[in-house]
């Protein structure tokens, strides 16, 4: 993710980026992250004062084409908005954020709109590995 981007999702939830954790993906699901990290801030602030410090943002990442955030520890409501939002990085492309679909070009998975998906692939010779 671009660095201001990434500085500007720290300046602005400090408790749930409170550990510096590093974005590991395109731009284009920053939308959707800040959402999440709204999201996230908030649900940290219902926690007891003393045990808000043990929750924070680890890593934020894709991995097999869909957003992945792993908090430190978590409560039931963040685990329900971290797979909300795994699920809607299916649908959103990653390096534009318009809709997009999960897709599989041989074996890297990735989430594209049409104007970012890969061209097809060439069919392999029979017997070619």
């Amino acid at each position: 993710m671009d660095s201001a981007l990434e500085a500007r999702l720290k300046a602005t939830f400090p408790k749930l980026y409170r550990n510096s954790a590093y974005c590991a993906c395109h731009d284009g699901w920053f939308c959707l992250i800040w959402r999440l990290s709204t999201q996230l801030e908030e649900l940290i602030s219902q926690v007891p004062e003393p045990e808000q410090e043990a929750y924070f943002a680890m890593q934020v990442k894709e991995k097999w084409g869909q957003l992945r955030f792993d908090l430190s520890t978590e409560t039931d409501e963040m685990f329900q908005a971290t797979e909300a939002a795994l699920e809607e990085s299916e649908q959103v492309c990653e390096l534009c954020g318009a809709a997009g679909t999960l897709l599989n070009d041989g074996g890297w998975f990735m989430t594209r709109c049409s104007m970012h998906a890969p061209a097809p692939s060439q069919p392999r010779p029979a017997g070619a590995l």
